[in-house]
């Protein structure tokens, strides 16, 4: 995979990462909306204070622990054959691919 399509792949899957992040705010507010949570220094605060610490740290230590769980060590292994496994071009090779598709027909 070029470098761009992996740049564009990690985006896509951050993306996907965000899509709970409303339902839980919501349902977090809803459930526990009247109840006030009051901090010593800060006062006040909301389900947003609490929920968006606590779904970065299970983002990152579960982005940590999921190279050892077996199905994601599988899913991980499959596709580093996939992408490892056939040899990439470059832009310069395209050409003499065009020209060789040509000539056999």
């Amino acid at each position: 995979m070029t470098p761009l399509g992996n740049f564009f792949s990690h985006i896509a899957l951050f993306a996907s990462s965000l899509w709970p992040v409303p339902f839980g705010l919501s349902w977090l507010d809803f459930r526990f909306g009247a109840v006030d949570l009051i901090l010593p220094t800060i006062g006040a605060v909301g389900t947003a204070f609490s929920f968006i610490p606590a779904y970065i740290l299970a983002r990152v230590l579960f982005s940590k622990i999921k190279v050892r769980l077996p199905i994601f060590f599988r899913i991980k292994t499959m596709t580093d054959e996939v992408e490892y496994g056939e040899e990439l071009f470059s832009y310069t090779d395209v050409p003499q691919f065009g020209k060789a598709i040509q000539s056999k027909t």
